[in-house]
C-alpha cells in the first residue's frame, strides 16, 4: 500500500492554493482530481483553484506497480474575503431598499391612481419618499399595477373635484406636468369615465 498524505496547503489568494504532500514511495504516481502530479523524492505539489465558498474537496490517489492503490481526500475551506463580504452586504442592503421602495409603491397605488412616471417621481423625489432613482425604478418596474386602471382611477378623482372636458382631462392625465400617463392610457381612462 502507498499512502498519500497532504501536509501543507499554501494560500496564494482566496481562490488559488498549492496542495503539497508526500507518498511512502518515491516512485509512486499521484493524481489529484484525475490530474497527474509530478513526484520528486516522495514529495508532490499542485496549484489548485477553489471553485466555491466553503469546503472544496480534492481526491488524491497514489499508485505504484505491484502495490495497492490508495487515496485520501484533501478538504480546503474557502473563506470569504473582506471585499466579498462587503459586496454581499451591499447586495443585501440593495435588496432591502428595493423591497422597501416596492412596498411604498404598493401603498401609493392602494391610496390613489398613479401613472408609472408619477409613481416613480413620488418615490424618488426628496419631497416625496426620497428613494434613489434605481430603487424607485425597481419599484415601478416590479409593482403589480394595471396602468390603465390607475389612469381610470385618476380620471375619476379629477372629475369628482371639478368638471373637465374630455380634451382637458386627456391633457391633464397625459401631461408630464400633470399625471404622466401615456396618451393611450389617458384616452383609455377618459373613454371609461365619460
Amino acid at each position: 500500500m502507498i499512502t498519500p498524505a497532504v501536509h501543507h496547503i499554501l494560500g496564494v489568494d482566496s481562490n488559488n492554493v498549492v496542495l503539497k504532500g508526500t507518498v511512502d514511495h518515491a516512485n509512486a504516481h499521484v493524481r489529484v482530481k484525475g490530474q497527474s502530479v509530478k513526484v520528486r523524492h516522495g514529495h508532490w505539489k499542485l496549484p489548485v483553484t477553489l471553485t466555491k465558498h466553503g469546503d472544496n474537496k480534492f481526491r488524491v490517489v497514489a499508485t505504484r506497480k505491484g502495490y495497492v492503490k490508495s487515496s485520501t481526500t484533501a478538504t480546503i475551506m474557502r473563506e470569504l474575503s473582506a471585499a466579498e463580504r462587503a459586496v454581499i452586504r451591499q447586495e443585501k442592503a440593495a435588496r432591502r431598499a428595493n423591497r422597501r421602495a416596492l412596498e411604498s409603491a404598493e401603498s401609493y397605488l392602494a391610496m390613489s391612481g398613479f401613472s408609472k412616471q408619477g409613481l416613480y417621481e413620488q418615490l424618488s423625489s426628496s419631497a416625496g419618499e426620497g428613494f434613489s432613482q434605481a430603487e424607485a425604478q425597481y419599484a415601478v418596474d416590479h409593482v403589480d399595477a394595471d396602468w390603465n386602471k390607475e389612469a381610470v382611477e385618476s380620471a375619476r378623482s379629477y372629475l369628482e373635484m371639478s368638471p373637465m372636458s374630455r380634451n382637458e382631462l386627456i391633457e391633464q392625465l397625459s401631461s408630464s406636468a400633470g399625471e404622466g400617463f401615456t396618451y393611450e392610457q389617458a384616452l383609455y381612462a377618459v373613454n371609461k369615465v365619460y
